[in-house]
Formats: structure tokens, C-alpha cells, sequence
């Protein structure tokens, strides 16, 4: 091969490595020639939310610096989509790991929701909790080092304090109470025909919307034990055979959880 081959060459290799190296979207076009609103400059160029948070009652009250400070802080910062998505796949492909060290139940272990879960907090975790200190870095050495030094409930309880850092950072409109609970449902049933409904609900984080719908079905739970309580006690007082009918019936569809349609 003369000189200007190969020179010719190691230059298309150049330009080659030059192309990949170059970040690209999923269709295969270079990232730098999107165009990029201020919106968009905005938003790629604002602060990581961060909330430090002295988590002591989960990792320990005696962990006190030589400064009287407590060790146990934790600075929460919200993971973005992308940390998420590696916190899930990283989470599988840890699973993944440990069942090859298992002679048997290879299968069965791949397939344990709770492990997976176990795992994909404690990567969510890693990648969400950040040095006081520096929150460019983490808090933990690596999510290896958290599953060896953490137990269960001390991974939950960061979690809860991540889920917490969460719902203040989304806002809540108000707390929910026996009031607010009455008055949004007031709110909503009035106006079952329009758009409100759609759009009030729209505005509340996720974490909100999951308390909500949880008391609304507490509240409805004993709505109906106390519906079947009276019906019952009515038949005891002896109500008409006609009565008696069709109250029996209908406690009877409740106490099986079939009486969601009935007036």
C-alpha cells in the first residue's frame, strides 16, 4: 500500500471515530443540530432540585461529626428520566448477577418482583442521594456497597424521604383532610360533565393523587361496612318480608364488594 493509501485510510478512520464519538438521538442525527428554544436553553441550563434533609431517625442518632454535626444528612436530588432509566436497567442486570450464583432457582429468583424492587430502589437511591458536602457526588460509595452495609428497612426509610423530597418539590395544592377530601369530591361530582374534573386533577403530583384515591377508598370501605351495619340492624327490628329481601340482598352484594353500582 503506496503512502497516500494509507494516509488516505487512517484519515476515513479518523473521520470515522470522529462520527461516532458525536452524541446522537435516537434517529441518528447529531444532537447539536436540534434546535434548542430558550425554553429549552432554560430548562438544560437550570439547577438540579436538591433537598438536604437530616434522616437520623433511619440511619442512626449517634452518628455525630467532630464539629456536633450530624452525619446523617442526606442531600436528595430528583432523578431526571435518564437516571431512572439506567437505575431500572442496572437493577435487572444486578438480579441478572446474583442468579448465576445460584446452583438452583436460577429462574425463579430472575422472576421475584420484591428482589427487582429491592434493587431498583437501591439504584434509584444511589443515583438520588448526594453528599451535603458536594452534591455533585454521591453519598454512597456504590449501590454494591449499599446492599452490603444497608438492611431492607433502612433502604425503605430513604425512600420515603425521597418520596417525600418529591412531593415537595411538585407542590401540593393543600393538605388532604376530611374537609378537602369532602370539598374535592363535592367539586368533582358537580361537575361530572365538563372538563373540570380532568383539569383539576391535572395540576396534583402524583404522590398527592395516590393519597387521595387512597382515602377515597378507606372512606368509601366504611361507608359501606356502616350502610351494611344499619341494613343489618333494620332486619333485626323486622322491616316486612319484602323489606327483609331485598335489604338481605343487598348486604349481601356489599359484604362481597359486587354493590359498587347500587344506589
Amino acid at each position: 500500500m503506496t503512502k497516500e493509501a494509507q494516509a488516505a485510510k487512517e484519515e476515513a478512520q479518523r473521520e470515522a471515530a470522529e462520527r461516532k464519538s458525536i452524541p446522537r438521538d435516537t434517529t441518528g442525527k447529531p444532537v447539536e443540530q436540534h434546535h434548542r428554544s430558550s425554553l429549552a436553553e432554560h430548562l438544560a441550563g437550570r439547577k438540579r432540585w436538591t433537598r438536604t434533609v437530616d434522616m437520623s431517625a433511619v440511619l442512626g442518632r449517634d452518628l455525630i461529626g467532630h464539629d456536633g454535626t450530624p452525619l446523617t444528612r442526606v442531600c436528595y436530588r430528583i432523578n431526571s428520566k435518564a437516571d431512572e432509566d439506567l437505575a431500572v436497567a442496572a437493577a435487572h442486570a444486578q438480579v441478572h448477577r446474583i442468579a448465576e450464583l445460584a446452583e438452583q432457582g436460577k429462574d425463579a429468583f430472575r422472576q421475584d418482583g420484591d428482589v427487582l424492587t429491592d434493587n431498583k430502589s437501591i439504584q434509584a437511591l444511589y443515583r438520588c442521594c448526594r453528599d451535603p458536602e458536594n452534591p455533585e457526588r454521591t453519598l454512597f460509595p456504590t449501590p454494591e456497597w449499599m446492599r452490603r452495609e444497608l438492611d431492607t428497612d433502612t433502604i425503605a426509610g430513604l425512600l420515603n424521604g425521597y418520596l417525600e423530597c418529591r412531593a415537595r418539590k411538585n407542590g401540593v395544592p393543600w393538605d388532604v383532610t376530611d374537609v378537602s377530601l369532602d370539598s374535592t369530591r363535592e367539586m368533582l361530582v358537580a361537575a361530572r360533565d365538563t372538563e373540570l374534573p380532568e383539569r383539576l386533577l391535572a395540576m396534583f403530583a402524583r404522590e398527592y393523587l395516590s393519597t387521595l384515591l387512597t382515602l377515597v377508598c378507606c372512606r368509601w370501605h366504611d361507608e359501606r361496612q356502616r350502610v351494611c351495619d344499619v341494613l343489618k340492624e333494620a332486619l333485626r327490628e323486622d322491616g316486612g318480608d319484602l323489606w327483609r329481601n331485598e335489604a338481605e340482598g343487598l348486604v349481601e352484594e356489599w359484604q362481597a364488594g359486587e354493590g359498587d353500582d347500587q344506589d
